[in-house]
């Protein structure tokens, strides 16, 4: 019966020793390398864009953005970011003698930078603080198409494409999930101002307007996307 008891005490020590001893902790995935990103989501032009529209809304539209990054040992280093908005919207327009015409329309806001970029780890996690600006080049596109003459069907409308170019800034802040060695999932909220001349003449705006007030576009953007770590 002895010899029971010690067999089973034993055998209880076995087992109990590997369950007792701290499993060791798997090391973090590195943050510094090269990266790749792309995202996608809405952004708000808080300031003012002057339009003709008389359906939809010019400065709610969607944005996306795609990059590059490498980040030293220090997590901080330099990258490339390209930024993207769009917006729809349409008028009904005077088409010379007692013609009107259905016009669809469009802006683009394209927005190119390098960029410096850092990232810091929370906690010992999978989740990590990003961070980034940068200034660099600027451009917006009005588009035009005539989709209707006199209430009538026409795919042979004129078409109207006017760009302006500028130079532009941006501030990021986001956070970056990693789900393995090689892929995060990135969210974002970034700031973009582009000093970009909104000319009275091209764009037919109302005399009594401030020039002032049309050389510039300011907007918030929230995005979340995918990133690629090399």
């Amino acid at each position: 019966m002895k010899h029971i008891r010690k067999y089973l005490m034993a055998s209880a020590l076995a087992l109990a020793i590997p369950c007792m001893a701290e499993e060791p902790e798997e090391a973090p995935n590195p943050l510094n390398g090269h990266s790749l990103f792309a995202a996608g989501g809405i952004s708000h032009i808080v300031s003012e864009v002057y339009t003709t529209w008389t359906t939809g809304e010019p400065r709610l539209g969607l944005d996306w953005q795609a990059g590059y990054a490498w980040l030293s040992k220090r997590n901080i280093g330099a990258g490339f970011l390209y930024q993207g908005y769009y917006a729809h919207g349409g008028e009904t327009a005077y088409a010379g003698g007692y013609n009107t015409a259905k016009i669809d329309e469009s802006i683009y806001v394209n927005y190119f930078a390098p960029q410096f970029v850092g990232n810091i780890r929370l906690g010992k996690g999978i989740w990590s603080l990003t961070y980034g600006a940068g200034i660099g080049f600027a451009m917006m596109t009005q588009s035009g198409y005539a989709t209707a003459i006199n209430g009538k069907p026409t795919s042979n409308g004129p078409m109207m494409r006017l760009s302006e170019y500028g130079w532009g800034t941006n501030a990021t802040l986001g956070v970056e999930c990693r789900c393995s060695k090689e892929v995060g999932i990135i969210a974002s909220f970034s700031w973009l101002n582009s000093f970009i001349s909104q000319d009275l003449d091209k764009y037919y705006l109302p005399s009594g307007v401030d020039r002032d007030k049309t050389t510039g576009i300011s907007r918030l953007c929230i995005d979340i996307g995918i990133k690629l770590h090399l």
